[in-house]
């Protein structure tokens, strides 16, 4: 099991995924955006739009991707989960210094990234 970090244009988390998705964390977040797109997945939420059903517009996090990534086979018994790596008090730490300098914090910067 390796770190990897996730965000959704908010604060970045720090996981535990087995050592192939750490290797692969890009490649897994372009085919969860692939799969979903344009279609009705379970792993996303569905915004309708008045004008028709072109217009409707998907909603889904990092959590969703790891929904999604934890029902792939590459995954079977060794779930993708938040980090007990560092303290409560550490991580507050580390996330006031990303919302404070909005970039990954140098703590986490050996890490593989992933922002949706």
């Amino acid at each position: 099991m390796r770190y990897i970090v996730l965000s959704a244009d908010g604060l970045p988390t720090l996981y535990e995924a087995p050592d192939k998705v750490a290797e692969n964390l890009a490649d897994y977040c372009f085919e969860f955006l692939d799969e979903i797109n344009g279609s009705y997945s379970p792993f996303v939420r569905v915004i309708k739009d008045a004008s028709g059903p072109e217009y409707d517009l998907l909603s889904y996090s990092e959590q969703d991707f790891l929904n999604w990534l934890n029902s792939q086979p590459e995954t079977a018994g060794q779930p993708v989960q938040e980090a007990a790596l560092i303290s409560k008090e550490e991580r507050e730490l580390i996330m006031e210094t990303a919302r404070r300098e909005r970039d990954l914090p140098y703590e986490l910067q050996q890490y593989p990234w992933f922002n949706f």
